[in-house]
């Protein structure tokens, strides 16, 4: 099945990936302040914490005792040394973070014992605790109140870009498994709608559709069932009412004949002909129901023929009988469709054309998936405000001249009916050159696959 921006699994499924991706774009942003920020040991507890312990211890001890007492403090990730007040460490390169960094280490230090805390980068001429990436150490100077200072160097690994782009790769990932998880999971909750569309438009078409499926939830199966039992009333009603329609023109046979025998009897010849005459409509009539019937009721299987092949042998044989046809046709034009059916719709408005037309030049092109056919005569037409009611059954124009043509106004109803079991539809228009009607008939072509 596409996918289809304005459909409703469409909209559902970006609603849900945007959802998505809003809640990972505020993930990211947290994160990355997290990460762009102070570390965790330094902004809560553990630097801040040693740092203070660290300064405590010191400033309590003989200043002899203060250089092993700052070695004894250092770590792999936490450096401290002590300085005599005439000899000051270096003081820390200032970046952007000095400040924030100095007012929360200011918390942890005692600050009964301190003067000042500055904190920063790594000058260029401190070495750097060993193992350590002296671009990721955070530097930090305290002076006491007796004048000496205290100098401590702690990791700043959360400034390694690696972290930043495991996260970042960790949060892509998973975005990208919720919004394809959300997005089928709103193909799957809505593709059953689809199918009910779907159904719909086929039943539509043809009451004799094949059945929906019953699958998916309960809801849906109910709902699929409930369409399925609906179709297979209709079908039902239709199919009865038909077989009576034609159990009735059948039934007409018998007594019409029997009239044409005692019409035989008449001695008025001229009284005699009209009665035959009649009968002869009244069994054109009977005859064109019972094909209306048939065509309502047809059991004739669907297969995949050539448009183009069907309307050569159509043209062919009105040319064979004396008909003036022309035909513009070329390319394959695959149709999934009842052939016979369709023959004989496109037969009635060939018939058409030349009955009241004198005429019938048929093009054909392939546009948008679909086929369109238009056959033009050289008739008088059919004016705009008639051009549907001469689809209804039995309706004729002009009672007068339908006769003297042997119609009996079913050959459009009965086309319209084949063409839209198919997918297709007609059109009556003027013919864009001189006199005429146009018939455009238009029928789905057979796509790869199906």
């Amino acid at each position: 099945m596409r996918f289809v921006p304005d459909s409703m699994a469409g909209r559902v499924a970006l609603a849900l990936i945007a959802g998505v991706v809003l809640i990972l774009g505020i993930g990211i942003i947290v994160s990355a302040s997290d990460l762009l920020g102070e570390p965790p040991h330094v902004r809560r507890s553990e630097a801040a914490s040693r740092l203070g312990s660290a300064i405590d211890t010191i400033r309590r001890l003989p200043p002899d005792l203060r250089p092993d007492a700052a070695r004894d403090f250092a770590a792999p990730d936490f450096g401290v040394t002590w300085h005599h007040p005439d000899a000051p460490p270096a003081a820390p390169v200032a970046n952007e973070e000095s400040r924030r960094i100095e007012w929360r280490l200011r918390r942890h230090a005692p600050r009964s014992a301190t003067r000042s805390i500055e904190a920063g980068g790594l000058p260029a001429d401190v070495p750097a605790v060993a193992g350590l990436p002296p671009e990721n150490v955070l530097y930090v100077r305290v002076r006491l109140r007796d004048g000496s200072w205290v100098a401590l160097q702690v990791e700043r690994n959360w400034r390694h870009p690696t972290r930043l782009l495991r996260l970042l790769v960790t949060l892509a990932v998973v975005g990208t498994g919720l919004a394809l998880l959300a997005f089928w999971l709103a193909r799957w909750m809505t593709a059953p709608l689809g199918r009910f569309a779907t159904a719909a438009e086929r039943l539509g078409a043809d009451v004799g559709a094949p059945p929906m499926r019953e699958e998916g939830p309960r809801e849906i199966r109910t709902a699929a069932h409930a369409f399925n039992d609906m179709q297979r009333r209709i079908r039902r009603f239709v199919d009865e009412r038909m077989h009576m329609v034609a159990a009735a023109a059948h039934d007409l046979r018998t007594p019409i004949t029997r009239l044409k025998l005692r019409a035989e009897f008449i001695e008025d010849d001229e009284l005699r002909l009209k009665f035959v005459k009649d009968l002869d409509e009244m069994e054109a009539v009977i005859a064109s129901t019972m094909e209306l019937a048939r065509e309502e009721t047809a059991r004739e299987p669907s297969r995949r023929f050539d448009l183009g092949v069907l309307l050569r042998e159509l043209a062919a044989e009105f040319s064979e009988a004396g008909g003036n046809v022309r035909l513009a046709c070329s390319g394959s034009l695959p149709v999934d469709g009842r052939v016979v059916a369709l023959k004989r719709a496109l037969a009635n408005l060939v018939r058409n054309a030349l009955t009241y037309g004198e005429e019938a030049n048929i093009e054909v092109e392939h546009r948008d998936g679909r086929a369109i056919v238009r056959i033009d005569d050289r008739g008088p037409g059919i004016p705009v405000e008639e051009r549907e009611k001469v689809f209804a059954p039995f309706y004729t124009r002009e009672p007068s001249r339908s006769r003297r043509a042997g119609g009996t106004g079913l050959g459009l109803s009965i086309a319209r009916a084949i063409l839209r079991s198919h997918g297709g539809e007609i059109e009556l228009t003027e013919r864009p050159y001189g006199k005429g009607l146009r018939q455009i008939v238009s029928l789905p072509l057979a796509t790869e696959g199906h």
